[in-house]
């Protein structure tokens, strides 16, 4: 996602990963950095627009009756702090007090029109502004009760809402929405991404690392030292996991086309993964769904041959 000027120079398969790993922690720590500091500052311009209010006498306002306060903990024992809008409303009279809302202060036994009496009351100042800011920033995180191990990003591991995936890759707890992303960001490299920058996809040289790559992984696997295209094939519709009716999208089609004809292999329109005994090329595992439901097969290999790295 985020790539960066440099040519990449592909020099073999472990000093690539090992530098890939690198770049991808420094670029996702520089977006986290980014992203916080820009959401902060837009919530805190929309909440300000959002509680400015521009009053004069006479204007209709708004108001809920409520019960007479003797002792009431949040204003602490009735503090005059934050006060100095009153309105003549039904009930009684009613004051504005910064944080609460209008309280019933004087009962009355006729009624009146809601209207402004005096002065607006001061807005919060940004203190305490910025302090219910990181209240809500507190509540929002306890909502996430995993964190990820290569990004440090919390996530939850419990449905919430129909639209949630639980993650595809065998022993990550994650539920999330985005389940994409956090394939691709917490699991994959971005040699599995879809799109990859333009002065990639214009170098042959580019296709053929990848399909090159799809070989290695074709012999990790399967196991076999000389794993051939039929191998990975038959692997793939073995034990490949795509949910029924996925809605496969075609921007995957013209880099699969394009790693085959670098490759010399048979090529098509269109490349299905689901159902996975439909599955006819090894370019097929560029998927990311495909990939993260046999990367267990990956791990397990790598812990017995020493290989460091991500995929």
């Amino acid at each position: 996602m985020f790539g960066t000027s440099e040519d990449h120079k592909y020099t073999g398969t472990e000093e690539y990963i090992i530098g890939l790993e690198k770049a991808m922690k420094t670029s996702h720590e520089i977006a986290r950095k980014t992203l916080k500091t820009t959401q902060a500052r837009m919530k805190k311009d929309y909440d300000l627009r959002v509680l400015e209010r521009q009053y004069a006498p006479g204007d209709l306002v708004m108001s809920y009756k409520g019960s007479k306060v003797e002792e009431d903990p949040k204003l602490g024992g009735m503090s005059d702090k934050g006060r100095g809008t009153t309105i003549e409303g039904i009930g009684g009279t009613y004051e504005l007090v910064s944080g609460v809302g209008f309280v019933l202060v004087e009962e009355a036994s006729s009624t009146s029109n809601l209207k402004v009496q005096v002065e607006q009351a001061p807005l919060p100042p940004a203190q305490e502004t910025a302090l219910s800011m990181s209240k809500e920033d507190q509540k929002a995180d306890e909502f996430y009760d995993y964190k990820c191990p290569r990004s440090g990003k919390m996530e939850r591991s419990y449905l919430i809402s129909q639209r949630d995936q639980r993650c595809p890759v065998r022993g990550c707890p994650v539920m999330t929405r985005s389940v994409k992303s956090h394939v691709l960001g917490e699991h994959l490299s971005f040699m599995f991404a879809p799109t990859q920058e333009p002065h990639h996809m214009r170098d042959p040289s580019f296709h053929r690392y990848r399909g090159h790559m799809v070989m290695v992984l074709a012999q990790w696997l399967t196991g076999i030292t000389s794993a051939t295209y039929d191998d990975m094939v038959q692997f793939l519709r073995r034990n490949a996991r795509v949910p029924i009716g996925y809605p496969q999208a075609g921007e995957d089609m013209p880099v699969f086309r394009t790693v085959c004809r670098e490759m010399g292999w048979p090529t098509q329109a269109w490349f299905k993964i689901a159902p996975v005994c439909k599955i006819s090329s090894p370019v097929c595992i560029l998927h990311w769904r495909v990939m993260s439901s046999v990367l267990h097969f990956l791990n397990s290999y790598t812990s017995r041959h020493d290989v460091h790295g991500e995929v």
